[in-house]
């Protein structure tokens, strides 16, 4: 599932720097919108899914006794983070969306802040709520990534409608 959320990405990288070099600003804000809803409705049903099967897709990998409890700690993964993927989702469009707009700094940014609040978030919450510590701490790093992707997403799209506005007014 993360890999065809990933796919939308960087298919919006693809699409972004093309329409921004062709100057075409309003299909980018088009297109992000699309792709957002596409891939978070992707996300949503796919989340669902397995986080009601986990478990099940578990067993495909382990046997016997402990295939069992890799089942249990699978359908607990599962049940934390699959419904969260709408934020990954999030997360893949806005990152690559900016680098298709040429912003690298910001993307690496949010890359190392959800490297550190994984991180964080294992460490810490593992002493207090156990396996579900480090099951919750992907969805916790992609909800900090967001911020600032969906923050310099905002900023950049202002000044692609200003950009656009000249350009009508040109023609």
């Amino acid at each position: 599932m993360i890999l065809v959320l990933m796919s939308f990405g960087i298919a919006m990288a693809t699409y972004v720097g093309q329409n921004f070099g062709a100057a075409q600003f309003d299909r980018i804000r088009q297109g992000v919108r699309q792709m957002t809803f596409l891939s978070v409705g992707v996300a949503l049903v796919s989340g669902v899914i397995l986080a009601l099967t986990g478990a099940q897709v578990v067993t495909f990998f382990a046997e016997g006794s402990q295939g069992l409890e890799m089942a249990h700690y699978g359908q607990v993964f599962f049940y934390c983070s699959a419904p969260a993927y709408w934020l990954l989702a999030l997360l893949f469009i806005y990152r690559y969306t900016l680098q298709g707009l040429g912003d690298s700094l910001i993307p690496t940014i949010a890359g190392i802040m959800e490297l550190a609040m994984r991180m964080s978030a294992a460490l810490i919450l593992s002493q207090y709520l156990g396996f579900v510590g480090p099951a919750i701490a992907s969805p916790l790093a992609w909800l900090g990534a967001c911020i600032p992707l969906l923050t310099a997403y905002h900023h950049h799209k202002n000044h692609l409608q200003e950009r656009f506005n000249q350009k009508l007014a040109q023609n």
